[in-house]
């Protein structure tokens, strides 16, 4: 019997703009019964967003959910909704986490369906897990789908996953510099190299050019609009001169690092 667990969150939409310590362990839950049958708790946050977090093939996994997931998702969508907004779009206002124990790999999202691979996730608990669902949610928020539905042609992969990628390393978790790319990684470093090779790249033309531009490119992105010509409008230069441009920057970087080593 799946437990059904409500986690009301009573935070006003000012608090939350606020809020800008770390998730805890203590965030507000209602628990009834003892997780060993599995549940399916809901987080409720202001703005009519609902989160369903399924873990009733994996029970063992309901504390560490509990724990670490709610309380990132609480924070976390609705400052993702707002940063990742265009004309005319509404963010799905509700969305599903359900962890699989057979489930191969890492995690994945089919619209607003996030399914996360348990047996990864155990291994994960105090590493990556939080941050892979964090990069899951983002993709529920692209709803680059509405767009293919429309007939426009398909996003580039590497952008679609490399945006999201960006959004946890630099955002979320910028403390654990999840996509620093040094000496042996450089030769094949390319700008379209997807997930936190990406990344960097993204964030890289942030620093040097517009910090707007993963928000321009996810708009574009969702309005099936997005083209290469868009890199020279946002930035004034073709998006494989940006690509040479930046390995040059790393090359430099990871240069300056191996001398700094060797004094």
């Amino acid at each position: 019997m799946i437990l059904k667990t409500v986690l009301v969150l009573a935070l006003s939409v000012a608090s939350l703009e606020a809020q800008t310590a770390p998730e805890s362990s203590n965030s507000p839950t209602t628990v009834t019964n003892s997780p060993e049958k599995g549940v399916r708790d809901v987080v409720v946050i202001p703005g009519g967003y609902e989160i369903a977090i399924d873990t009733t093939e994996t029970p063992d996994l309901t504390q560490w959910t509990r724990e670490r997931v709610a309380p990132m998702a609480r924070r976390w969508y609705p400052k993702l909704v707002r940063m990742l907004g265009s004309d005319g779009f509404e963010a799905p206002k509700q969305l599903t986490i359900t962890f699989r124990a057979g489930m191969d790999g890492v995690a994945a999202t089919s619209g607003t369906n996030i399914f996360c691979a348990a047996r990864w996730m155990r291994q994960e608990l105090d590493g990556e897990g939080v941050g892979s669902i964090f990069h899951e949610l983002v993709h529920v928020i692209q709803s680059y789908g509405h767009s293919r539905a429309r007939g426009s042609q398909r996003n580039p992969g590497w952008l679609v996953e490399g945006l999201a990628d960006y959004l946890r390393w630099y955002l979320y978790e910028p403390e654990i510099r999840g996509t620093e790319i040094g000496k042996r990684g450089l030769a094949g470093a390319r700008h379209d190299g997807s997930y936190r090779v990406t990344a960097n790249f993204l964030n890289w033309t942030v620093v040097n050019h517009h910090r707007d531009i993963p928000y321009k490119l996810n708009a574009a992105m969702r309005e099936g609009v997005y083209s290469e010509e868009l890199w020279v409008t946002l930035t004034g230069h073709p998006l494989q001169e940006l690509g040479e441009l930046w390995k040059t920057t790393l090359a430099k970087k990871v240069e300056n690092e191996s001398k700094g080593q060797q004094q």
